[in-house]
């Protein structure tokens, strides 16, 4: 396979999901966002949790899902998925625990590759002995029941399982499943990014250093926290490279200028235009605080009317080197000019603004500063559901994101998605998410797919007009 060749989930195809229902859903490659809705338990979180699962190698997951098969079809025309297999193939007597799953691969050139993966009860009982023994957070407490120390639980087995049991330490996995080369080789190739319900409260830093901590004094943190911590380390890292280039800019200019003499020179209009261009690039840097104040702009263009050959020259660089300086920033720029442009159209009687020392921050009607914790539950869900897409998602990923509306209000939900496509566009991603709200499509019916309520299988998923 050419890995030159970004690969794409072009549909989700799943068989007797819960055994009842029936779901292949087409994505909207075009436009990069789909989107998925219908009646409580028909099965939407399970179908994003179940991509999740298979890209990312969470085998048990996908074992304990009751199913009959699963599978991603990608944009080379192969196909990656599931299957399970009984040892009684009456669909009325299917019993896990005398059961296979079989991983399977298909490649463009439909050869097939497939492993198969025990789920009898034996097995499943040394996974959990293991898991009993590695992880010093569970404890058992009887034949199906489980103290969950971490969450302060009570669990059984198959909650276990299915909570823990891709944490194990990678050399008792193998007790799980040995992974082939073909089968890591094409997950590997694809991206995948899950936002869950739960947004509002992260694990803190410490705590993922130290999965095996007791410690209850900062563990949980808001997530508003946590990415205003993040994104202040962004801006520092930015604003490094961007003095870095500049000191680099600036120490080899005479050498280039002397170099370039015979080179043509801009016109005086052509550097009337550039640096006009430029006084607006740093007055908006400046406006969603990059760069600080500096007296030298805006320059007047005027000056440049008597300008020689010689110094024409100079300004040339000049206005090149700027330009060059200053493009260090546009990535981080961009994005967090869709953040702020995004929340601060919404918030009413607050706003939020970039600060190099702290990151995110928040200001009530008067400027005052303000705790972003203090935010409504709305305000948190839009502004931490924002950041995740601009900042940590990378190009080429799927993008899973469970209720986007908890929370919102309704004028919220109706311009989620023209939001979501200008992100998209930025930073070039595609999206599947699913939902029970009928407004969050807006003007854009045309992306909404529904799953059916019944377990018919002669209903296939249909383009909601």
């Amino acid at each position: 396979m050419n890995n030159d060749i970004k690969l794409r989930i072009s549909e989700v195809e799943v068989k007797a999901l819960f055994g009842l229902y029936d779901h292949s859903i087409k994505l909207f490659l075009e436009d990069r966002v789909t989107i998925v809705h219908g009646q409580n338990g028909v099965g939407k979180t399970a179908l994003l949790r179940l991509i999740e699962a298979l890209v990312k190698g969470k085998y048990i997951q996908l074992i304990k899902t009751p199913l009959d098969s699963f599978c991603l079809r990608l944009t080379d025309g192969s196909e990656i998925g599931i299957r399970k297999i009984y040892k009684n193939n009456e669909s009325s007597n299917k019993d896990d625990s005398t059961g296979l799953t079989e991983v399977y691969y298909i490649n463009p050139e439909k050869h097939q590759e497939k492993i198969e993966i025990a789920t009898n009860q034996d097995k499943l009982e040394n996974i959990l002995s293991i898991m009993n023994k590695e992880l010093p957070w569970i404890r058992r407490v009887g034949v199906d029941q489980w103290h969950d120390r971490q969450r302060e639980e009570m669990i059984s087995s198959d909650q276990l399982i299915e909570r823990y049991a891709d944490e194990l330490p990678a050399r008792f996995k193998k007790f799980i499943f040995q992974e082939p080369e073909w089968l890591s080789s094409i997950r590997q190739q694809l991206k995948v990014h899950f936002i869950e319900t739960q947004r509002l409260l992260k694990i803190s830093p410490a705590e993922e250093e130290n999965p095996y901590s007791r410690s209850s004094s900062g563990r949980i943190t808001a997530t508003v926290q946590k990415y205003a911590t993040e994104l202040k380390q962004k801006i520092a890292e930015t604003m490094a490279e961007y003095a870095k280039s500049s000191q680099l800019l600036d120490q080899s200019f005479p050498q280039r200028l002397l170099a370039s003499t015979s080179a043509p020179a801009l016109t005086i209009e052509q550097l009337k235009y550039r640096m006009e261009a430029l006084d607006k690039k740093r007055a908006d840097l400046k406006k969603i605080g990059l760069v600080d104040e500096d007296t030298t702009y805006p320059f007047d263009v005027t000056k440049l009317d008597s300008l020689q050959q010689t110094e024409r020259a100079v300004m040339t660089l000049y206005v090149d080197d700027t330009a060059n300086k200053l493009g260090v920033l546009n990535k981080l720029a961009d994005r967090l000019s869709l953040l702020l442009n995004n929340m601060n159209i919404k918030f009413k009687s607050k706003s939020i603004g970039i600060d190099k020392k702290l990151g995110l921050v928040a200001k009530d009607r008067e400027g005052n500063p303000l705790n972003l914790e203090f935010l409504s539950s709305g305000e948190q869900h839009e502004l931490v559901l924002m950041y995740d897409l601009l900042f940590r998602v990378e190009p080429d990923t799927l993008v899973m994101i469970d209720e986007p509306e908890l929370s919102l209000h309704v004028i919220w939900q109706k311009a989620f998605i023209a939001d979501l496509l200008a992100i998209v566009q930025t930073v070039g991603f595609d999206v599947l998410l699913a939902t029970h709200s009928p407004f969050i499509a807006g003007e854009r019916n045309d992306l909404m797919i529904a799953l059916p309520s019944i377990g018919d299988v002669s209903q296939a998923s249909k383009v909601v007009q």
